[in-house]
């Protein structure tokens, strides 16, 4: 059992491994197809899907480092570990067309959760979609209102 070096335990923790591996397995059930899955320290997206001609990428943080299981990362952290995810996906924005659909993927905890909420007015703006990993590797999608046509013509709710 991993050490927990919070105030407030998270009720689980996951990798950023663990998370790209249940958000490919979630787009794959959805009938994409999976260009990319990143482990460990790859660069280039974490998990790249296609689907309907539409283009995946998915940005995904975990609540503790790959390969180790002792402590999870502190608020500090994961709020500088937000704010790297959000740069990414802003970056790859830049190049992306009308058929690109941009991810950010967590573990569900509220830590993480308090963090992205906190600007999700900001992220919303950015026509970013959020998968938020539960345990059982189930994931949960929210998504700004003018994309539900989208997401759910690609069966992703």
């Amino acid at each position: 059992m991993p050490i927990l070096m919070v105030r407030c335990p998270d009720p689980f923790v996951m990798t950023e491994n663990e998370v790209n591996i249940a958000v490919a397995s979630f787009l794959k059930g959805k009938k994409a197809n999976i260009l990319r899955i990143a482990v460990d320290r790859e660069q280039g997206f974490d998990v790249h899907a296609e689907i309907l001609g539409y283009s995946l990428i998915v940005e995904s943080k975990g609540s503790m480092k790959n390969n180790q299981n002792d402590t999870v990362f502190d608020s500090g952290q994961l709020k500088t570990h937000a704010g790297a995810q959000v740069l990414y996906l802003m970056k790859q924005f830049e190049y992306s067309s009308e058929k690109t659909i941009l991810i950010m993927a967590n573990p569900n905890i509220p830590r993480i959760r308090k963090v992205i909420d906190d600007i999700s007015l900001a992220i919303n703006n950015l026509k970013f979609i959020r998968f938020w990993v539960n345990p059982g590797n189930k994931v949960e999608v929210e998504y700004p209102d003018e994309l539900a046509g989208v997401i759910k013509k690609l069966g992703l709710v």
